[in-house]
């Protein structure tokens, strides 16, 4: 007996039904391209509104208002603001973890990858200053406490990955000898979060004026402090 082909019909049981009309797969590609159109309208909106906003105070209505459509269409597309905040959030992560590897792509030293990657870190943040609002709204209780199980786990791996991408610079410079031994995602951790304080400085000036230091000097120093810390013990 000849076994079926998945997404054909089994020996024997073909049909009218099972006719694809001349024409619909066009019509299909044509369905699919509209409802792509729709949901980049939709992230499109959300992202304004979410930078603006925030997650917490981010209306529905207002991000189905802006990309012309009602709100039902919207809920077709996204069940929830937070399954919406996600998509968003998996964007921006997928471009920022691809131009992550491309900054620190070559063969060059540990610490100099180390570098590159805090001088990415201020150029694109600088360049997409709403992405970093968006990108630390992980930490808010309110989004946080929306999430199912599985959107939960998706955020983590959103998270994880640029994390893993220089754990893996970090160690490498231990074994060959570079970097001073350590647990090398704890410092993948304290690198990132110290980075993020500094970034903070420049995307948000205004905060960094409340006592009076040039957020330019307070990244450079941060990075040149995280270099000097991973630079091997003199025996």
């Amino acid at each position: 007996m000849r076994a079926s082909v998945p997404g054909q019909p089994a020996p024997g049981k073909g049909g009218a039904e099972d006719v694809v009309p001349i024409g619909a797969g066009g019509a299909r590609a044509r369905r699919a391209d509209r409802r792509e159109a729709i949901r980049t309208r939709i992230l499109k909106s959300a992202r304004e509104i979410f930078f603006r906003d925030g997650f917490s105070e981010a209306s529905l209505d207002e991000i189905a208002s802006r990309a012309e459509m009602g709100k039902g269409t919207l809920y077709r597309h996204y069940e929830s603001k937070a399954e919406l905040y996600v998509a968003v959030l998996a964007e921006n992560g997928t471009a920022f973890e691809e131009r992550m590897r491309d900054a620190v792509r070559g063969e060059h030293a540990a610490i100099d990858r180390v570098r590159e990657v805090g001088l990415f870190y201020r150029r694109y943040w600088l360049d997409h200053p709403e992405h970093f609002g968006i990108f630390w709204a992980v930490h808010s209780q309110a989004f946080i406490g929306e999430l199912s199980r599985p959107m939960l786990e998706e955020v983590t791996r959103i998270w994880e990955r640029p994390l893993r991408v220089l754990e893996n610079i970090l160690k490498q410079g231990m074994e060959q000898g570079e970097l001073r031994p350590c647990d090398a995602w704890v410092m993948a951790n304290v690198i990132w979060r110290a980075g993020n304080s500094a970034v903070e400085c420049l995307v948000t000036p205004r905060r960094a004026r409340v006592v009076e230091c040039s957020p330019e000097a307070i990244f450079r120093d941060t990075l040149e402090l995280i270099l000097a810390g991973l630079q091997p013990q003199p025996s």
